[in-house]
């Protein structure tokens, strides 16, 4: 059948399925609507009987023959149907109210079998299916809304003097395939006037064409969309530092996902952190509401009468609200929809916990790039041939920029604006720290390094800002808890810690442990150097803090020093430490503060600190294998040493921690100054500290004889001493010498005594020290089984004080004693173990052990 004109009338009841309505109060809404229709058809002269009629369910499809005038749909039936819905309502319970929505078209139709079809007949349902006419009505108070196509309006509307146009306000439509502009008509009276739209707004701005990386954030916000609940607004907040490329990102995914938002994208820069002032919410809802078609004139000048009017515009639709740079949840609280078709993007320096809490917002914290990307962010403006041209340099300059894509950004720019500038003079500008951030520094106000940081810095409190800039004078990688307190030397540290981190100027990378990227240390020990009239005093406290709780730990590690017993602190003390285990720990969660620490008192010539910490941090440096860090640490307290008694602790210190690194002249060099440094001095001490040092020396040299001769000397010094340690040191390391020179039933009974006595102070590392010199001397005694029950004992007992390399030497005595005695695959497992040690520990002795497996191997398969 050809298609033919008709005017398409379609008819909905408002909220038909809701769940508060009963099937009983169904069937009694759709006769009210019937008899409303048919009634109001008869008062407005249209034949209703010539149309024909499709149920929709919760409402009717009318097709009107040609011959009827269409104006008398707008002109007569709207007061007439509106009438009819009244009589009905006034007789009805809540549950059985009607308020309908009516749409309004005219175009071709066809017809089968099965009634009509056509895209006029489309158009139609999609007017009357748009959120934003739904919205619109759902705001009103009247019974009745029209919409009406352009078309209509155009051809009918507009040409009525009876239809009123100027009660007609345009609308866009977008549903399914249909984008469209409509106008619309709400009778009785309307909560707030109907928004002027012609076009749904897109002020997302644009991605920028250098974009690197993010691979895993992208995926993280895309889950969070997927993740949603299909009853609330999804709401996702990118948080991070300054600089560390949170709009990029947000602006990036905006415009990848804004074609499944298609009634608009809105966007604001907040101003949160910002030279310019920041953005009140009832200023943004003005924009906002501009943008959504709302006059000037019609707003409601308070902030919850914008916020509530924003909401029902943004009811139903689908939208993407960007808010950037938002300076606090209070700020993005009114500018929230409340709707879940919708989603909400925010930026910000702050972590946003409140909005976390209370409105379940997804956040996603930016961390600085992977090594990689970040060199791709340099290769987006540097030219490829100087990049291939400079690698090193290229990796300096990711590493002085912290990996931040805001100082990358920077440097990539100035030296594309230099090509003659080689990257490796730019590295050196930049690793100066007292030029660091005027070479960050591209003269806007967003290009400056230290301008876009400081706009975090001063929104701080007032006790906040010192703690960051006492946090620049602090040397180490990171900072635990009670170092701040002693820094800032107030009590009170922990919320300003977390004000620091909720501003993203800190960062608690783990449990009770803060830390700042490099650019930040930079500006906050600039800010200090400005602002803080006592520097001395600070840096004076820093140290004092650090030199009393690492001779707090090591009087854990290590009780007997010396001859001397240190009893433990109380556990009151700080660190807050009860044993050796936990002094162990607390050395290595410090280790590389600690050696931050030294090195700074040592540039800044704080002499007595630097003894201090060597002398607490030796037993533990050597005790995890740390060779060369402790040769760094005594060598940096003998060049600071101010007099003599000071040179005769270090020298000795690092004469043996120089020939544990197997450079043996250089350790005699030092014993021997030692040496003449005491021969005139009525010092016991000193003396003792040297002929120890040098007999153990000449033991590692296998030179026995000479070992023993010192020792012999030593023990005339120290056995008059009413001191069980150095005579337990002294009768041991004699048993030893005699051992390998061939008297080990003589070593046999010293070894003994030796053990007792450290037994008896409870000395755990003579002990394990004991037990070997006793498994040796069985060992050359033909004892096997015997030997291997002392070596198993000091295993054991290294193992639980969790000294490496001591715990490697006593299996590779195993191991020896093994291939004694003929146990081919115990020895080789217990080498092999040890080799594996030496290996974690990068010792030179892993070569001998190496050796031993390789000989084995040799042997047995010749």
């Amino acid at each position: 059948m050809p298609a033919v004109h008709r005017t398409i009338l379609v008819v909905d009841v408002e909220r038909y399925g809701s769940p508060v309505r009963s099937d009983s109060d169904r069937v009694a809404i759709r006769a009210g609507l019937y008899r409303a229709l048919e009634d109001a058809f008869a008062k407005a002269a249209l034949r209703w009987d010539d149309c024909d009629r499709l149920n929709s369910g919760d409402g009717v499809l009318v097709v009107v023959p040609p011959t009827v005038p269409k104006s008398a749909f707008v002109e007569l039936l709207p007061g007439n149907l509106i009438a009819g819905l009244r009589r009905h309502n006034q007789r009805s319970g809540s549950t059985r109210q009607i308020r309908l929505r009516m749409a309004l078209h005219a175009g071709e139709v066809r017809y089968d079998e099965h009634g009509v079809v056509g895209t006029a007949v489309n158009h139609a349902f999609r007017l009357i299916e748009s959120h934003a006419f739904g919205s619109m009505f759902a705001r009103s108070d009247g019974e009745l809304g029209l919409v009406v196509s352009a078309w209509f309006f155009d051809n009918v509307v507009r040409h009525s003097d009876l239809g009123v146009p100027d009660a007609y306000r345009p609308l866009y439509a977008a549903v399914k395939e249909t984008e469209t502009t409509a106008w619309v008509r709400l009778w009785g009276g309307q909560a707030t006037p109907p928004p002027v739209v012609t076009a749904p707004p897109r002020q997302l701005p644009p991605p920028s064409r250098h974009f690197v990386g993010r691979t895993a954030e992208l995926d993280a916000l895309a889950s969070f969309v997927m993740a949603g609940d299909a009853q609330t607004v999804v709401i996702t907040a990118i948080a991070g530092t300054a600089g560390i490329g949170k709009t990029t990102l947000a602006t990036r995914w905006a415009n990848a996902v804004r074609g499944r938002y298609p009634d608009g994208q809105l966007h604001v820069d907040l101003r949160g952190f910002d030279h310019r002032a920041e953005l009140d919410p009832v200023q943004v809802l003005h924009g906002f509401l501009e943008a959504l078609g709302v006059a000037a004139s019609a707003m409601p000048g308070d902030l919850d009468g914008r916020s509530a009017l924003y909401r029902g515009l943004l009811a139903d639709r689908r939208m993407l609200v960007m808010l950037d740079n938002a300076r606090s949840a209070e700020q993005i609280r009114p500018l929230l929809p409340n709707s879940p078709t919708c989603l909400v993007l925010i930026t910000s320096r702050d972590r946003l916990d409140s909005l976390v809490v209370h409105e379940g917002a997804h956040r996603l914290s930016l961390d600085v790039l992977p090594e990689d990307d970040a060199a791709r962010v340099l290769a987006c403006h540097i030219a490829p041939d100087r990049i291939a041209a400079e690698p090193a340099a290229v990796a300096d300059l990711v590493e002085l920029c912290a990996r931040l894509p805001l100082a990358l950004s920077i440097v990539a720019a100035r030296a594309a604006n230099q090509p003659l500038l080689a990257l490796s003079r730019l590295a050196g500008q930049l690793r100066d720290e007292r030029d660091r951030l005027d070479t960050l520094d591209l003269g806007g106000h967003d290009l400056d390094f230290r301008a876009v940081v400081s706009w975090s810095y001063r929104r701080l409190s007032p006790k906040a800002a010192r703690l960051f800039r006492l946090l620049g004078v602090h040397p180490g990688p990171d900072i635990d808890v009670l170092a701040c307190t002693a820094l800032l030397d107030d009590g009170r540290v922990r919320p300003l810690l977390t004000e620091l981190t909720a501003a993203h100027l800190l960062e608690e990378h783990r449990p009770g442990r803060f830390r700042f990227h490099d650019l930040l240390r930079v500006y906050a020990q600039e800010c200090a150097e400005l602002q803080e009239p006592e520097l001395e005093a600070v840096k004076v406290r820093i140290l004092d803090h650090y030199v009393a709780a690492a001779l707090v730990a090591d009087c854990h590690v290590l009780p007997w020093r010396e001859g001397v017993f240190r009893p433990a602190p109380s556990a009151d003390t700080i660190p807050y430490l009860t044993g050796y285990h936990e002094a162990m720990a607390w050395l290595a969660e410090e280790n590389a503060t600690l050696l931050a620490i030294v090195d700074f008192a040592a540039r800044t010539g704080f002499a007595d600190h630097v003894g201090r910490l060597a002398w607490a941090l030796n037993t533990f440096l050597n005790r995890t294998g740390q060779r060369h860090e402790r040769e760094a640490v005594l060598r940096k307290a003998l060049a600071v040493a101010r007099d003599d008694d000071a040179r005769l602790i270090a020298l000795p210190a690092l004469a043996r921690a120089l020939f544990r690194l197997g450079r043996h002249e250089e350790a005699q060099e030092m014993f021997d100054a030692a040496a003449a440094m005491v021969a005139d001095r009525d010092d016991r001490d000193a003396k003792i500290r040297v002929l120890m040092g040098n007999a153990d020396l000449y033991e590692d040299q296998k030179l026995h004889d000479k070992a023993l001769e010192c020792l012999r000397r030593m023990w005339s010094l120290v056995r008059e001493l009413p001191n069980p340690m150095l005579h337990a040191d002294t009768l041991c390391r004699i048993a030893r010498q005699q051992s390998w020179l061939g008297s080990p039933a003589e070593a046999l009974e010293l070894a003994e005594r030796s053990l007792d006595l450290y037994r008896g102070i409870d000395h755990r590392d003579g002990e394990a020290y004991a037990c070997i010199t006793l498994g040796c001397t069985y060992q050359a005694l033909g004892e096997y089984e015997r030997a291997l029950e002392w070596f198993e004992l000091a295993l054991a007992t290294d193992r639980e004080l969790g000294v490496q390399y001591w715990e490697a030497e006593a299996l590779i005595q195993i191991g020896d004693t093994h291939r004694l005695w003929g146990a081919r695959d115990e020895a080789i497992a217990a080498w092999s173990e040890a080799a594996s040690i030496l290996d974690r520990l990068h010792h030179p002795e892993v070569l001998d052990v190496r050796a031993k497996l390789d000989g084995f191997a040799t042997e047995v398969s010749s």
